[in-house]
């Protein structure tokens, strides 16, 4: 997680926060120490020790530089190593690692944005002039961390150039690791905009295939698309969450690729017409199907005179069969306190059920200007939610 501090040197710092399985506060720490600072991905280790990813600021000649990292910190707390820092190749770039994944032999794969140039003063997504790469960490028998190797999506020949890694996985049946990332195509319909892209690679770098999917597609259509999300599906596919982007309304999107890069289906979904579905997990499920976190509601500049009742964004639930289609929708979050939802990621639970992560400012303290809530949903809810949407 990120947070705000007081303290001016410092924009944001990186907050982790451990607890038992009751939800109690083990330890917590903070991590950064100038300027702008992002924990993107955390992973818990086999020895209960646990490695976080993110974006790290660093000064460099006296210019803050924000760099891709790695922190590794022991079960008790204690950083054990870290943030290992990669350098950053000329003046005026800045990177950063937005998704992580275990892979083969305890091994790390890393995923962000490299070679970007940082065009706003916060958030570090969607640099325009960015690259997508892939990093893998190995550890040795001390138990340190270093690099096995470091590399740039290739598009040459292509249609399109990849501007950001955004998530990745190990397949250990194909013995690959896939990366979801951003593409801008080289004849977009609106300049400036990002597609879905996916890309193989092999267990020592070598690249596979990629492959890149418009919103416009066919019968469907859209201005740009969004992969926040990326899973392995039980069918050994691999699916992309997110968005696609109209001239007037943001539909969810679930895209299903196999392990050779090809297109199985092409799913859009919405609620209300007039409201944004934007989607940041997916998660396979008992029955082979997908279940699917979104934040979900109006556009301020869209609606100017909307009032802050239909401008209030709640968390939306989306499950599908193995084919994408929709079985259910839900939607949680109490739009009469004019406090917003949205749900961020998902997991299923031993029981069957699901664990939504929600950007809240309805639950937890309000005057924060936004808490981390966790929505536990019994196997194929429907009503057994603990929030349910107050119309």
């Amino acid at each position: 997680m990120d947070f705000t501090h007081k303290d001016p040197a410092i924009n944001r710092y990186v907050y982790v926060l451990k607890t038992d399985a009751n939800g109690n506060e083990e330890w917590r720490l903070i991590l950064g120490t100038i300027g702008w600072n992002y924990g993107k991905f955390g992973i818990q280790l086999d020895d209960s020790s646990f490695v976080l990813s993110g974006a790290f600021t660093a000064d460099v000649n006296g210019e803050q530089v924000l760099h891709r990292g790695l922190v590794h910190i022991g079960a008790n707390g204690t950083v054990l190593q870290g943030p290992i820092l990669l350098p950053v190749q000329q003046p005026g770039i800045q990177e950063g690692f937005t998704g992580m994944a275990l892979a083969e032999d305890g091994a790390l794969v890393a995923t962000g944005f490299y070679n970007a140039y940082k065009n706003y003063p916060d958030e570090a997504m969607f640099l325009v002039y960015g690259q997508a790469g892939l990093t893998k960490f190995v550890r040795d028998s001390s138990g340190q961390w270093s690099v096995a190797f470091d590399i740039l999506l290739n598009t040459t020949g292509q249609s399109f150039t990849a501007a950001e890694g955004m998530r990745v996985l190990y397949d250990e049946k194909e013995r690959v690791y896939v990366m979801s990332h951003t593409v801008q195509m080289q004849n977009p319909i609106q300049p400036g905009t990002f597609e879905f892209g996916i890309s193989a690679f092999t267990l020592d770098g070598k690249q596979k295939w990629t492959r890149a999917f418009p919103a416009q597609s066919g019968d469907l259509s859209g201005l740009a698309s969004h992969p926040y999300a990326l899973t392995l599906g039980n069918d050994g596919s691999y699916a992309i969450g997110g968005l696609a982007a109209g001239a007037n309304v943001t539909q969810g999107r679930l895209v299903s690729v196999t392990p050779t890069g090809n297109l199985q289906f092409d799913r859009r979904f919405h609620g209300h017409p007039d409201y944004n579905i934007e989607c940041y997990g997916v998660q396979p499920t008992h029955d082979g199907g997908y279940i699917l976190t979104c934040g979900y509601g109006l556009k301020t500049k869209h609606y100017p005179n909307e009032t802050d009742y239909d401008l209030t964004w709640r968390a939306l639930v989306q499950r599908t069969d193995s084919a994408g289609e929709t079985l259910w929708q839900t939607t949680y979050g109490n739009r009469s306190t004019g406090l917003s939802n949205a749900g961020e990621y998902i997991i299923s639970t031993r029981d069957g059920g699901y664990a939504v992560y929600i950007d809240s400012k309805e639950w937890g303290n309000p005057g924060l200007g936004g808490s981390f809530a966790l929505l536990r949903l019994m196997p194929d809810m429907d009503a057994y939610a603990t929030f349910v949407e107050a119309n």
